[in-house]
């Protein structure tokens, strides 16, 4: 089975969320999830520069986002005097401050970047897998050159200890950038734009055989058509909840 990693997270969170989305075709994307794609653009909109040996200015970031998340949503001065489309309008000042806090983080010291936005198809046991990896870059520890592969999160939730060691989509950038560049990352850094922190960590043989398998018990029960309701907190705010009231009716 060819099937990417979001699809499976999705199967992951609920098998009847997968139904709707990548059986039926229905999408119902809310704030958070594009927040963090127009999010990801500014981010590559920098590090390709960067690419291009230019550091551009925290303004041109700011316009840029002003351009993709207020005036595409249609966001005038009158919305925010009179607070229509609070939620989007509070969202969009939340990322003009994490653009000021990422611009001043990496201004003086963005690395060398090796890929941005970088799409990747590889191998797991049976199946293949893509994704796109945020960031390889070389940055200098001391006097060391290390290659460090990012994954950013406009996400308010940190993951502990326990978490970052096992977290299979940190795996799956690692194991995906071994097989992609045919060498070893020295980092994996999940950078957290609200706060400005990261969090680092690093993956081992044992860690690439437990994503094979669960790559592969989740594609085993997808191609056995096992689609059920997982009843979880996130069904508050579910946007396909109807739909499971009716699961399992005759």
């Amino acid at each position: 089975m060819k099937i990417e990693f979001s699809q499976i997270m999705d199967y992951v969170k609920c098998p009847i969320i997968y139904l709707i989305k990548n059986v039926y075709g229905i999408t119902n994307e809310d704030l958070n999830t594009q927040f963090q794609r127009e999010m990801k653009k500014v981010i590559n909109h920098f590090f390709f520069r960067v690419m291009d040996n230019t550091i551009v200015s925290v303004d041109v970031l700011k316009n840029k986002w002003e351009a993709l998340w207020f005036d595409s949503k249609g966001i005038e001065l009158e919305d925010v005097l009179f607070r229509h489309h609070e939620t989007k309008t509070k969202m969009g000042y939340q990322g003009v401050n994490m653009i000021e806090n990422f611009h001043r983080a990496n201004y003086d010291d963005p690395g060398v970047p090796l890929a941005v936005d970088f799409d990747y198809e590889v191998p797991i046991g049976k199946h293949i897998v893509t994704g796109t990896l945020d960031l390889v870059r070389e940055i200098k520890e001391g006097y060391a050159k290390m290659v460090e592969v990012v994954h950013f999160s406009t996400s308010n939730y940190v993951p502990d200890e326990w978490e970052t060691k096992t977290n299979l989509y940190t795996t799956l950038q690692s194991y995906a950038f071994r097989k992609e560049f045919q060498t070893k990352e020295q980092r994996l850094t999940y950078y957290l734009l609200k706060t400005g922190k990261t969090i680092s960590t690093i993956r081992s043989p044992d860690d690439f055989s437990r994503l094979e398998n669960f790559v592969d018990f989740v594609c085993t029960c997808i191609d056995a058509n096992l689609f059920y309701p997982r009843p979880t907190y996130i069904c508050r705010s579910c946007a396909v909840k109807e739909f499971c009231e009716q699961w399992g009716v005759k």
